[in-house]
């Protein structure tokens, strides 16, 4: 291709051998950083040259951690010299506690910095937390959890104790229709019968009685495929009105799931 000959383009050519120039630069620094950290090995006294190393992988970020640990210490792993770095100080504190945040790498640095940005990175609404304070907020969610996992089962015992019509009057049966239907509609984008496909006379049911509650145990059918198999046993309990799903409620699902 013929090069075309005007002091756009030429100015454009030129600024690109620039940054090919300074990327060639960078390159030769950074070998000779590298050089450079590996002739830490120099210094005879062992305290001083691995005061050196750590000087120079908190001031000087540029260095490679492996590097510096091989001129350190002979070893390329960094956790090699992590143990003489110790915890450092750093001004932050915990937004639980107060204490001041300590660091011992690098990487916990980096995090720390990260989240002293006034925003909150935990649902608690906390920014920086230390250890002790981060497993605190650990442990109070686990034992939130198991709180609402010990009231799910004993409300599930309930509802597995009583009769299935009075089940279908629970405000239980309401939530979990509504949230099963909204499941079909992110899945499918429509809402018909989960057999034949058709869109009008609707019936939530449970394949089981054990099964009430769990998404698993619904299935949505029309009239005329729900009539067999309630008569052969397939599904749990009598229909009913509260079984039915309404083509008004159907349409005002579809209206909600579109707006979003």
């Amino acid at each position: 291709m013929e090069r075309p000959r005007n002091a756009q383009l030429d100015a454009i050519l030129a600024t690109v051998d620039e940054i090919r120039a300074a990327e060639e630069h960078a390159r030769n620094l950074r070998e000779r950083l590298s050089a450079q950290s590996h002739a830490l090995a120099e210094i005879e006294d062992k305290p001083a040259r691995i005061a050196s190393a750590v000087y120079a992988y908190w001031f000087a970020p540029e260095a490679k951690a492996s590097d510096l640990t091989f001129g350190a210490i002979g070893q390329n792993h960094p956790s090699k010299l992590l143990k003489y770095v110790g915890a450092q100080p750093t001004g932050v504190h915990c937004d639980r506690c107060k204490a001041e945040l300590e660091i011992g790498s690098r990487e916990q640095m980096k995090q720390v910095l990260s989240r002293s940005d006034g925003r909150a990175h935990y649902a608690e609404g906390y920014g920086g937390l230390c250890g002790e304070c981060r497993e605190a907020i650990f442990e109070a969610r686990r034992e939130e959890h198991e709180h609402k996992v010990e009231l799910l089962h004993a409300r599930c015992a309930e509802i597995a104790a009583m009769d299935y019509a009075d089940y279908l009057e629970t405000q239980d049966w309401a939530y979990q229709r509504a949230r099963y239907l909204e499941f079909l509609l992110d899945a499918t984008k429509a809402l018909g019968c989960e057999t034949c496909g058709a869109e009008r006379h609707l019936g939530l049911y449970h394949k089981s009685q054990p099964g009430r509650g769990m998404f698993d145990a619904l299935i949505l059918l029309c009239q005329s495929c729900m009539t067999p198999l309630m008569a052969a046993g397939r599904l749990a309990g009598e229909a009913r009105e509260r079984n039915r799903v309404s083509e008004a409620l159907v349409s005002r699902l579809i209206a909600q799931h579109q707006d979003r």
